[in-house]
């Protein structure tokens, strides 16, 4: 997937419709995918991860402005986070456990 087309289909998942933002998310996210799910002499997101990559972008730009928050509760709408981190929940939906490396 091209990265104008990961663009548009964030735009289709969010209210952000700034395209230099949504940049500037995607390369956040993908860094964050190629951390987990990557060999360590990866640059650029596997197709495979396509669809992660788009999750997590529109999960950072859905939590702007909230970053870190535990508990909030207002008429009647109470909100709280996993983590300020990717929550677990959405890595695993994709099948993502973790990374880890064999130490000799």
């Amino acid at each position: 997937m091209t990265h104008e087309e990961k663009i548009a289909l964030v735009k289709d998942m969010c209210d952000e419709q700034n395209e230099s933002i949504i940049s500037a998310y995607l390369y956040m996210a993908g860094r964050r995918v190629i951390a987990l799910c990557c060999p360590d002499n990866a640059t650029e997101v596997p197709e495979r991860w396509d669809a992660l990559h788009i999750d997590i972008t529109v999960y950072m730009l859905n939590k702007r402005g909230a970053e870190g928050e535990i508990a909030h509760s207002e008429n009647g709408t109470s909100r709280s986070y996993e983590s300020a981190d990717v929550p677990a929940s959405l890595l695993m939906a994709h099948g993502v456990c973790g990374k880890c490396k064999v130490v000799s």
